[in-house]
């Protein structure tokens, strides 16, 4: 296969000069994405596994997003005013979305709860 591509003139000299060397590097890259997007994943499937442990009000109140998937959303959210988002990066706004989306209702359910408990006594 054979493949051009348009590097700025920056990044131009650190592309290795034989072809084993580019694959190394592409082979480097996208696993380094994958991985990227494996901790992504892992970080809406740990608060998903929170909420389906079924905690108690005070829990799901408490309940923070990771740092990391905040510095996601903040990127992708950002990048989403200045430019279209590529496929992967508009998966992972709406993956983000729909968590946030549900754990809005988990917490406000268990204020609702908590609300419940505290009339009643």
């Amino acid at each position: 296969m054979t493949v051009t591509l348009e590097v700025p003139d920056e990044l131009a000299a650190s592309i290795p000069a034989n072809a084993a060397g580019v694959a190394d590097l592409i082979s480097a890259g996208l696993r380094s994405r994958h991985e990227r997007r494996e901790h992504r994943l892992r970080d809406v499937d740990n608060l998903m596994e929170v909420l389906a442990s079924l905690p108690a009000p005070e829990e799901v109140l408490a309940l923070q997003p990771p740092p990391s998937l905040l510095e996601r959303t903040g990127f992708l959210l950002a990048a989403s005013r200045d430019r279209p988002l590529t496929g992967e990066e508009r998966q992972d706004l709406d993956d983000i979305l729909r968590l946030e989306h549900l754990v809005r209702i988990a917490k406000s359910r268990a204020h609702f709860m908590l609300n419940a408990a505290v009339g009643a006594a």
